[in-house]
């Protein structure tokens, strides 16, 4: 085999080599991009969806059932009467994540509801895991009372509603009867 032969393989070995080296780095930099896409959630794009499809009926600002509203993130961080259910970089300690599983003996959540489907759970998982980032503008709403959560009846000042009028007064001997009487005019 003659001299330019041997080096017209190498050159084609060389650029063989190169070409592949670029193809695997081309290959491993997608790979990458995938990877960060999918660790990159989004609360108003992948967790929201799932919490007012799912959560906010029972959990959200016109009922809070155990005091834990998901429609807000001051108080969804705040947690309900079972204590904080989100805990940031923790998915395997939230309580959260154990309702909507159903695991820890917990009662399954949504309680009467269809359950969550294993890859939302999965999209909470690693929500919760990416440290919960949850955009400010996620509610939607302003101002001072969009944080609290509605007040439990029993916690509220007792206040003496005013006596109702009625149309027959004879019938009336002491303010109770005037209530009755207002709801039996009322009813006819």
């Amino acid at each position: 085999m003659n001299q330019k032969k041997k080096i017209l393989i190498q050159q084609k070995g060389k650029a063989l080599v190169v070409a592949l080296l670029l193809l695997c780095f081309v290959w491993l930099m997608q790979a990458t991009r995938n990877v960060s896409a999918q660790q990159n959630i989004d609360f108003t794009r992948d967790i929201k969806p799932i919490f007012d499809a799912y959560c906010v009926s029972c959990h959200g600002p016109k009922k809070a059932a155990g005091q834990l509203r998901l429609d807000n993130k001051v108080a969804a961080m705040k947690g309900g009467i079972s204590g904080a259910i989100i805990l940031p970089g923790n998915s395997n300690a939230s309580i959260l994540l154990a309702r909507v599983t159903g695991s820890d003996g917990q009662a399954k959540m949504p309680m009467g509801g269809e359950a969550l489907k294993p890859e939302q759970i999965a999209l909470i998982r690693r929500w919760i895991e990416a440290g919960a980032i949850w955009d400010d503008g996620a509610t939607g709403r302003q101002g001072d009372r969009a944080n609290e959560l509605p007040m439990h009846w029993a916690y509220k000042k007792p206040t003496r509603p005013a006596i109702p009028t009625v149309k027959n007064q004879a019938w009336v001997r002491n303010p109770i009867d005037a209530f009755i009487l207002a709801r039996l005019e009322q009813e006819g």
